[in-house]
């Protein structure tokens, strides 16, 4: 029993001193924690500005000079598959569908600025779409697409449910295009649809620089920029 006694004695003893030690340490360590907050800030040379211009004038207005420029091949794509639908247009309105859909996987990401304020990613790129509603809007040809309910009805879905989803033969799909009863409505909404695309990607384009100050030292030559609003956002 002794020894019992005195083997708890010592591991409090044990105890106390470690716990006394382990506070002083937690001590001095806010204390020195304390005294950084008042050290002047470690000097950082790296130019945020540099970097920011970088990113606009090298990966992101590319990006959207790009995907306008397959916007705009889209769009005549649909005019001249509309004017004459044949298999032939047909094949080649896909293929402009397929390279403006991938350009645009560049741009997506940058849902900041304008692009937020119009949806542009959700208004391009919401899927699956809605069929019933889009043969219902292409039978009435009455709908807005600016709505938030019709998202699901517009952009590169639609586009492929219109291209690619309406038979299972290109000689069917091109038949809604050609001898059905509402092939002209038909013809609208798909060229509804790519100038959509086109319209929204051009206003990003043009869209003025905000007024407020971006940055100091790089704001006069952040103002020749196309997309100035990725910008405003980023710093």
């Amino acid at each position: 029993m002794e020894k019992s006694v005195d083997l708890k004695k010592i591991v409090m003893k044990h105890w106390k001193l470690w716990s006394f030690i382990s506070i002083g340490l937690l001590i001095v360590a806010c204390s020195k924690d304390n005294g950084n907050e008042n050290l002047p800030p470690a000097n950082n040379n790296f130019d945020r500005g540099a970097m920011l211009l970088n990113w606009a004038d090298n990966i992101i207005v590319p990006a959207y000079t790009s995907f306008k420029t397959e916007a705009e091949n889209l769009n005549n794509a649909a005019t001249v598959y509309s004017n004459e639908p044949t298999e032939a247009s047909l094949q080649s309105l896909r293929a402009s569908w397929t390279a403006a859909y991938i350009s645009f996987q560049k741009v997506s990401m940058f849902e900041i600025g304008k692009a937020e304020e119009l949806r542009y990613r959700n208004r391009l790129n919401i899927y699956p779409s809605n069929t019933q509603k889009i043969e219902d809007f292409v039978a009435t040809g009455s709908y807005d697409l600016a709505l938030p309910s019709t998202m699901d009805v517009q952009g590169f879905p639609a586009i492929d449910y219109l291209i690619n989803g309406l038979g299972a033969t290109d000689t069917e799909i091109v038949s809604f295009y050609t001898t059905n009863g509402n092939a002209l409505g038909y013809k609208n909404y798909l060229g509804t649809l790519t100038e959509t695309i086109l319209q929204l990607t051009t206003t990003l384009s043009v869209f003025p620089l905000p007024a407020e100050p971006i940055m100091d030292a790089p704001r006069l030559m952040l103002s020749s920029l196309k997309f100035p609003f990725v910008v405003a956002k980023l710093t």
